[in-house]
Protein backbone atom coordinates (compact mmCIF):
# COMPACT_ATOMS: atom_id res chain seq x y z
CA UNK A 1 0.00 0.00 0.00
CA UNK A 2 1.01 3.49 -0.84
CA UNK A 3 1.80 5.33 2.26
CA UNK A 4 3.50 8.83 3.47
CA UNK A 5 3.76 10.29 6.84
CA UNK A 6 2.29 13.74 7.94
CA UNK A 7 6.09 14.60 8.85
CA UNK A 8 6.52 14.23 5.30
CA UNK A 9 3.80 15.56 3.86
CA UNK A 10 4.85 19.14 6.09
CA UNK A 11 8.45 19.17 4.14
CA UNK A 12 6.43 19.84 0.85
CA UNK A 13 4.59 22.98 2.52
CA UNK A 14 0.45 21.62 2.09
CA UNK A 15 -1.69 24.71 2.20
CA UNK A 16 -3.33 25.39 5.82
CA UNK A 17 -6.31 24.80 5.04
CA UNK A 18 -5.84 21.45 3.58
CA UNK A 19 -3.40 20.79 6.26
CA UNK A 20 -5.97 21.03 9.17
CA UNK A 21 -8.51 19.23 7.41
CA UNK A 22 -6.25 15.90 6.75
CA UNK A 23 -5.27 16.77 10.72
CA UNK A 24 -8.66 16.76 12.15
CA UNK A 25 -9.60 13.75 9.92
CA UNK A 26 -6.78 11.76 11.50
CA UNK A 27 -8.09 13.55 14.95
CA UNK A 28 -4.24 14.43 15.52
CA UNK A 29 -3.17 17.92 16.26
CA UNK A 30 0.39 17.62 14.54
CA UNK A 31 2.48 16.23 12.24
CA UNK A 32 3.85 12.75 13.62
CA UNK A 33 5.97 9.76 11.22
CA UNK A 34 2.76 7.33 11.40
CA UNK A 35 1.91 6.39 8.15
CA UNK A 36 -1.02 7.58 6.29
CA UNK A 37 -2.13 5.24 3.10
CA UNK A 38 -3.09 7.40 0.40
CA UNK A 39 -6.90 6.19 -0.26
CA UNK A 40 -7.34 7.86 3.30
CA UNK A 41 -5.63 11.04 1.68
CA UNK A 42 -7.91 11.01 -1.13
CA UNK A 43 -11.28 9.89 1.28
CA UNK A 44 -10.46 13.17 3.41
CA UNK A 45 -9.37 15.68 1.38
CA UNK A 46 -9.52 14.76 -2.61
CA UNK A 47 -7.99 14.57 -5.43
CA UNK A 48 -6.30 17.93 -5.51
CA UNK A 49 -4.80 16.99 -1.94
CA UNK A 50 -4.29 13.80 -2.48
CA UNK A 51 -2.51 14.34 -5.69
CA UNK A 52 0.02 17.49 -3.78
CA UNK A 53 0.47 14.63 -1.23
CA UNK A 54 2.12 12.56 -3.65
CA UNK A 55 5.09 15.23 -3.69
CA UNK A 56 6.21 13.78 -0.22
CA UNK A 57 6.76 10.29 -1.67
CA UNK A 58 10.69 9.71 -3.16
CA UNK A 59 12.03 11.33 -6.20
CA UNK A 60 12.27 7.58 -7.80
CA UNK A 61 8.30 7.24 -8.26
CA UNK A 62 8.23 10.51 -10.31
CA UNK A 63 7.69 7.89 -13.14
CA UNK A 64 4.68 6.34 -11.44
CA UNK A 65 3.34 9.94 -10.55
CA UNK A 66 3.49 10.93 -14.38
CA UNK A 67 1.86 7.65 -15.46
CA UNK A 68 -1.28 8.81 -13.03
CA UNK A 69 -1.34 12.28 -14.43
CA UNK A 70 -1.11 10.63 -17.85
CA UNK A 71 -3.93 8.03 -17.31
CA UNK A 72 -5.76 11.55 -16.38
CA UNK A 73 -4.43 13.54 -19.77
CA UNK A 74 -5.22 10.45 -21.96
CA UNK A 75 -8.99 10.54 -20.65
CA UNK A 76 -9.45 14.37 -20.69
CA UNK A 77 -7.96 14.79 -24.18
CA UNK A 78 -11.03 15.17 -26.10
CA UNK A 79 -11.78 18.08 -24.11
CA UNK A 80 -8.60 19.36 -25.01
CA UNK A 81 -9.60 21.76 -28.22
CA UNK A 82 -8.03 21.39 -31.75
CA UNK A 83 -5.91 24.77 -31.41
CA UNK A 84 -4.01 23.40 -28.10
CA UNK A 85 -2.26 21.23 -30.06
CA UNK A 86 1.00 22.65 -27.44
CA UNK A 87 -1.29 20.34 -24.51
CA UNK A 88 -1.88 17.50 -27.23
CA UNK A 89 2.40 17.80 -27.95
CA UNK A 90 3.10 17.77 -24.24
CA UNK A 91 0.39 14.48 -24.31
CA UNK A 92 2.64 13.09 -26.48
CA UNK A 93 6.03 13.68 -25.01
CA UNK A 94 5.09 12.28 -21.40
CA UNK A 95 4.33 9.36 -23.15
CA UNK A 96 8.24 8.98 -24.88
CA UNK A 97 9.03 10.50 -21.23
CA UNK A 98 8.07 7.23 -19.52
CA UNK A 99 9.48 5.20 -21.85
CA UNK A 100 12.68 7.27 -21.66
CA UNK A 101 12.48 8.60 -24.68
CA UNK A 102 12.55 12.20 -23.91
CA UNK A 103 15.32 14.96 -23.20
CA UNK A 104 14.93 17.28 -20.21
CA UNK A 105 14.47 20.05 -23.00
CA UNK A 106 11.42 18.26 -24.48
CA UNK A 107 9.90 17.82 -21.24
CA UNK A 108 10.85 21.36 -19.96
CA UNK A 109 9.63 22.97 -23.36
CA UNK A 110 5.88 20.92 -23.99
CA UNK A 111 5.25 20.96 -20.39
CA UNK A 112 5.55 25.51 -19.97
CA UNK A 113 3.13 25.05 -23.37
CA UNK A 114 0.87 23.18 -21.93
CA UNK A 115 0.69 25.42 -19.23
CA UNK A 116 0.18 28.43 -21.57
CA UNK A 117 -2.47 26.38 -23.44
CA UNK A 118 -4.26 25.49 -19.96
CA UNK A 119 -3.75 29.67 -18.26
CA UNK A 120 -5.66 30.33 -21.54
CA UNK A 121 -8.73 28.33 -21.45
CA UNK A 122 -8.57 29.23 -17.65
CA UNK A 123 -9.00 32.88 -18.51
CA UNK A 124 -12.57 32.15 -20.29
CA UNK A 125 -13.15 29.71 -17.94
CA UNK A 126 -13.32 31.98 -15.47
CA UNK A 127 -15.79 34.35 -16.84
CA UNK A 128 -18.42 31.91 -16.99
CA UNK A 129 -17.40 28.99 -14.24
CA UNK A 130 -20.14 26.56 -14.72
CA UNK A 131 -20.36 25.98 -18.46
CA UNK A 132 -18.44 22.74 -18.74
CA UNK A 133 -17.39 23.80 -22.47
CA UNK A 134 -15.19 26.57 -21.11
CA UNK A 135 -13.37 24.93 -18.15
CA UNK A 136 -13.01 21.44 -19.49
CA UNK A 137 -10.15 22.45 -21.88
CA UNK A 138 -8.21 24.29 -19.13
CA UNK A 139 -8.64 20.76 -16.69
CA UNK A 140 -7.31 18.59 -19.60
CA UNK A 141 -4.50 20.97 -20.49
CA UNK A 142 -3.29 21.36 -16.89
CA UNK A 143 -3.34 17.53 -16.53
CA UNK A 144 -1.47 17.34 -19.72
CA UNK A 145 1.09 19.66 -18.51
CA UNK A 146 0.96 17.42 -15.47
CA UNK A 147 1.80 14.47 -17.31
CA UNK A 148 5.57 16.31 -18.91
CA UNK A 149 6.11 17.23 -15.50
CA UNK A 150 4.11 15.92 -12.38
CA UNK A 151 4.95 19.11 -10.09
CA UNK A 152 4.79 21.65 -12.94
CA UNK A 153 3.85 25.31 -11.92
CA UNK A 154 -0.07 24.47 -13.40
CA UNK A 155 -0.11 21.27 -11.31
CA UNK A 156 -2.85 18.85 -11.14
CA UNK A 157 -4.18 20.85 -8.55
CA UNK A 158 -5.02 23.30 -10.67
CA UNK A 159 -6.23 20.96 -13.04
CA UNK A 160 -8.73 19.57 -10.72
CA UNK A 161 -9.49 22.77 -9.13
CA UNK A 162 -10.96 23.88 -12.73
CA UNK A 163 -13.85 20.93 -12.81
CA UNK A 164 -16.53 21.74 -10.51
CA UNK A 165 -17.54 19.53 -7.33
CA UNK A 166 -19.70 16.52 -8.13
CA UNK A 167 -19.14 17.18 -11.66
CA UNK A 168 -18.48 14.02 -14.55
CA UNK A 169 -14.42 15.03 -14.51
CA UNK A 170 -14.05 15.24 -10.97
CA UNK A 171 -15.44 11.54 -10.44
CA UNK A 172 -13.28 10.15 -13.49
CA UNK A 173 -10.02 11.38 -12.13
CA UNK A 174 -11.16 10.40 -8.26
CA UNK A 175 -12.03 7.26 -10.54
CA UNK A 176 -8.52 6.99 -12.11
CA UNK A 177 -6.65 7.67 -8.86
CA UNK A 178 -8.04 4.79 -6.79
CA UNK A 179 -7.35 2.53 -9.67
CA UNK A 180 -3.55 3.19 -9.66
CA UNK A 181 -3.49 3.12 -6.15
CA UNK A 182 -5.02 -0.62 -6.34
CA UNK A 183 -2.24 -1.17 -8.83
CA UNK A 184 0.39 -0.40 -6.19
CA UNK A 185 -1.35 -3.06 -3.47
CA UNK A 186 -1.10 -5.57 -6.31
CA UNK A 187 2.30 -5.59 -6.80
CA UNK A 188 2.64 -5.43 -3.20
CA UNK A 189 0.62 -8.86 -3.16
CA UNK A 190 2.59 -9.92 -5.94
Amino acid sequence: MLTTTLNEILEVDPCQDCWKKLLRHLCKTQADDDPINFYVILESNGVLDAFFCLRALPEEMDDEVRFLACLIAEKSREHIPEGASRALKALEVAGRALRGEATEEELSESCWEAEEDAREAARRSYERPHEERLWQPAWASAWAACAVNPWSACDASAAAAFCPDGSEAWSLQKSIFLDWLRLFDEQEGA
